[in-house]
């Protein structure tokens, strides 16, 4: 199961100034404890304290008390419109990624250069949604953001990238006869079934063996062909990367099982690594 990150303690120089003020206002509070400290131990004979000494203290305290209130109030108030602030900008560019992935070509119509624009702004997007995520701190306005981006993530990015048809892409990329391409892919077919992989991984082990086909390998070099392959992997499909964004969900992520033509290309090792963030 996902977990959110340890909560990190940071030292916030407004609050040292916040915190300055209120001992300065509140230093009444020592004239106010020193004066009834007199009143039980008893004064000199000399010395008289008036019911208008008394009730100056009580204003005093009163006005300390009613100033250290406002003070928490405002910095709490400050916090949550920041709170407000980041989650709404967060919002509107996980829209943008959402727009974005609705847009890509699926199916027999699946294009490398159409893919390949894509992520790349994605990838971009992706930056963005993570900054702005990591600034947050943990309440309703930073569980709001991660339900939205889990929506994207699962009914959007997992879908639109297995429906991919990886041959149809490759074929458009290739500059080899109708029969040099049939054969290659049903001996893929052949030898993907041979391997008998899982069904979440059974495309991906097929691209493979097409990739690695005679009849294709070397003639094509998928990892050229993405721009931001390795920026889409770390901000959408790194597990690690995306594991406070997934927090609450059983489900993992890996691009073999959820964008295996991408996974066929070669991410670099950072991207997918659990010790990339």
């Amino acid at each position: 199961m996902h977990e959110k990150p340890p909560v990190k303690i940071k030292i916030d120089p407004a609050v040292i100034g916040c915190i300055a003020l209120l001992m300065a206002f509140t230093a009444p509070l020592t004239y106010g404890a020193c004066l009834i400290y007199g009143i039980a131990k008893g004064y000199n004979s000399s010395q008289s304290i008036g019911p208008l000494d008394v009730l100056n203290v009580i204003a005093q305290i009163a006005t300390a008390g009613a100033f250290g209130l406002a003070l928490v109030q405002y910095r709490r108030s400050s916090t949550q419109q920041r709170q407000a602030t980041i989650s709404a900008e967060a919002i509107t560019q996980i829209e943008k990624a959402t727009k974005i992935i609705s847009e890509i070509k699926t199916g027999k119509d699946s294009n490398i250069d159409q893919l390949n624009k894509s992520i790349t702004l994605l990838a971009n997007l992706g930056s963005n949604i993570s900054e702005l995520f990591k600034t947050m701190k943990e309440d309703v306005y930073k569980a709001i953001v991660r339900m939205h981006w889990q929506d994207m993530h699962f009914n959007h990015i997992r879908h639109t990238f297995t429906e991919i048809d990886g041959k149809a892409a490759l074929r458009r990329e290739l500059s080899i006869s109708d029969e040099e391409f049939d054969t290659a892919t049903q001996e893929a077919e052949i030898n993907a079934n041979r391997a008998n992989p899982r069904p979440a991984f059974r495309e991906f082990v097929f691209l493979q063996e097409l990739l690695s086909h005679p009849n294709i390998k070397g003639k094509i070099s998928l990892k050229e062909k993405f721009d931001a392959l390795d920026l889409f992997c770390f901000y959408y499909l790194n597990d690690h990367e995306a594991n406070d964004l997934l927090y609450g969900t059983l489900s993992r992520t890996d691009v073999r099982a959820h964008a295996p033509l991408l996974a066929v290309a070669g991410p670099d090792s950072w991207a997918l690594s659990p010790n990339s963030a």
